[in-house]
């Protein structure tokens, strides 16, 4: 008889001799090569791209067309010559190659697996940018007046975003923060006063529900140095 298929990653195994041996396992090694440690070069695609390489990986993007239609949310692996689909199962996980996360399979939609790394941002003629791109967690220190913060690049797919701002005076000490968006909203509806001792450490931390349209902050660490 043929290979009896597993639950999880749907391979085959317990063929009997006769069975189809040779296919069951070539297909077997292909699903593996797909869903173990997967790199998916980008979920917000709806159509296939026209000249894919011989291993690539997508998540078509909802209302997909082309090879891609119907299988939104799925796995879509290019073999060299036809897309192959993978559904996946609650608890996959992949790695976002274009938005630098690991996303794990809810059963429904890819969520965030947590947030990123600490990111260095620092300001220029007193603009500050918070660049999401590059994570969630920002250090910063200041050696200028900051006139100015803005917010770029959230990721339109995020379910809960957590956010953290640090921010460090230098050793002179007296720097400034405003000019926040108004995306931001504070407990009371005021942002708080930047502690301007040199070298003090003021920490803002909070969270957006809502892929940054709103980023609710509160400091929770002020001349924390």
């Amino acid at each position: 008889m043929a290979g009896t298929t597993l639950p999880n990653l749907g391979l085959k195994y317990d063929w009997n001799l006769g069975a189809t041996y040779k296919t069951d396992m070539d297909a077997n090694l292909q699903r593996l090569d797909t869903v173990v440690q997967a790199p998916v070069l980008d979920r917000d695609q709806t159509t296939p791209p026209g000249s894919p390489t011989a291993g690539d990986v997508y998540i078509p993007a909802a209302t997909a067309t082309g090879a891609w239609v119907s299988q939104e949310g799925v796995l879509a692996l290019w073999t060299g010559t036809t897309w192959v689909f993978y559904p996946p199962k609650i608890g996959w996980s992949v790695w976002l190659v274009d938005e630098k996360r690991r996303v794990v399979w809810d059963g429904t939609s890819w969520l965030f697996e947590g947030p990123t790394g600490v990111v260095s941002a620092s300001s220029a003629a007193g603009v500050l940018d918070l660049d999401f791109s590059l994570g969630n967690n920002f250090q910063v220190t200041l050696t200028e007046s900051v006139t100015s913060v803005t917010v770029s690049n959230f990721s339109a797919k995020v379910n809960r975003e957590p956010v953290t701002v640090e921010f460090t005076q230098d050793a002179t000490g007296g720097w400034t923060v405003g000019g926040w968006p108004t995306a931001v909203k504070w407990p009371g509806g005021a942002a708080p006063v930047i502690t301007s001792t040199a070298g003090a450490v003021d920490v803002l931390e909070g969270f957006s529900l809502d892929a940054g349209t709103t980023i609710r902050l509160a400091r929770t660490q002020a001349n924390s140095s």
